[in-house]
């Protein structure tokens, strides 16, 4: 069905992707119904469901959707030839944040995403295809498209999770360690860090004012942590 949906022009296609994402994170998905999609979109009612068969198929193309212009970036991110934690750091950030700023409705939408009413829809998404598109992010996070894994289609959040950590994971592999002090305590910091940039964001999806840029955090980091 959503073939349908790629036959038409791309600026229509985003026009309803944007206007989906952008009701589905104000409304959730309970209470968003094709018909206020519809109108955002400026399109009929009746297109949508030629597209999609139903609201549930729409929101799960959505998520997989949001997901594959993640991991692009990431893809990025973890082809760079820095051995620095916090180069390393900054740019997986940086991308992130362009990413967000170009599309802030997806933020949003997957921040909603994580509420308990969509667990039984989130559980459908097919990661085995999400893995097949972006191989380079799950092998090198640890043979996380091995067959042992398969166990993970029935619990999307932990996906999710283990995705996170699996990412920090190959950060720090990537990185030379060697530079930290000796008492430095990676856990701590990885927790400072997802704090400041988590609070960084919220700031720009709020269009909060933002008196220190988000590297000068990141680097007084690594001034006072490196040897």
């Amino acid at each position: 069905m959503k073939d349908k949906f790629f036959n038409i022009p791309l600026e229509k296609q985003n026009k309803i992707i944007n206007s989906a994402l952008a009701e589905f994170a104000k409304n959730g998905y309970t209470k968003t119904s094709i018909n206020d999609i519809a109108k955002s979109a400026d399109v009929s009612k009746a297109s949508l469901f030629y597209y999609f068969n139903t609201k549930k198929e729409l929101y799960l193309y959505l998520y997989e959707y949001c997901y594959d212009c993640y991991m692009k970036e990431v893809e990025k991110m973890l082809c760079s030839e820095t051995k620095d934690f916090f180069e390393l750091f900054l740019e997986h950030q940086h991308r992130r944040i362009n990413l967000m700023k170009r599309h802030p409705e997806m933020f949003l939408f997957l921040n909603e995403s994580d509420s308990n009413e969509n667990e039984d829809i989130l559980n459908e998404v097919d990661i085995d295809k999400l893995i097949t598109r972006h191989p380079e992010i799950f092998s090198i996070t640890n043979g996380f498209n091995s067959n042992d894994d398969k166990e993970l289609n029935s619990d999307l959040k932990r996906l999710r999770k283990n995705f996170v950590d699996k990412l920090i994971t190959s950060i720090i592999n990537k990185s030379d360690m060697s530079k930290f002090k000796e008492d430095v305590d990676i856990n701590i910091l990885l927790d400072i860090m997802k704090w400041v940039t988590n609070g960084y964001m919220r700031k720009i999806i709020n269009h909060e004012p933002i008196n220190t840029a988000l590297d000068d955090y990141i680097l007084f980091l690594k001034k006072s942590l490196y040897k």
